[in-house]
């Protein structure tokens, strides 16, 4: 079997906007926090933490040995999956011929 994770992310996750007070609902717990985008703070704070699960995602993916791909909602899916099994096809023959 082989496991290829891909990650598809939006680029509106990854940056909160400025767009004053905003009530969430933790999905799991259901718990209501009002949190203030307007702060500067909190905008980075948010944009800290999602870079730091991408990065934690890549570490885990890297740790087992997984290829892995990481797509976004605003490009076409087709050219970056064919460049990813493109390159990893290279990388295995290269593997291959050591």
């Amino acid at each position: 079997h082989d496991v290829i994770p891909v990650t598809l992310s939006d680029p509106r996750e990854l940056a909160l906007p400025d767009i004053g007070l905003v009530r969430l609902e933790d999905p799991e717990t259901g718990e209501l926090v009002v949190v203030d985008t307007h702060a500067p703070q909190v905008r980075k704070e948010y944009a800290r933490s999602t870079q730091a699960q991408r990065e934690e995602r890549c570490t885990l993916f890297r740790g087992m040995g997984l290829d892995f791909l990481e797509l976004s909602t605003d490009q076409g899916y087709v050219k970056p999956l064919i460049r990813f099994f493109q390159a990893r096809q290279t990388r295995r023959a290269k593997r291959r011929a050591t």
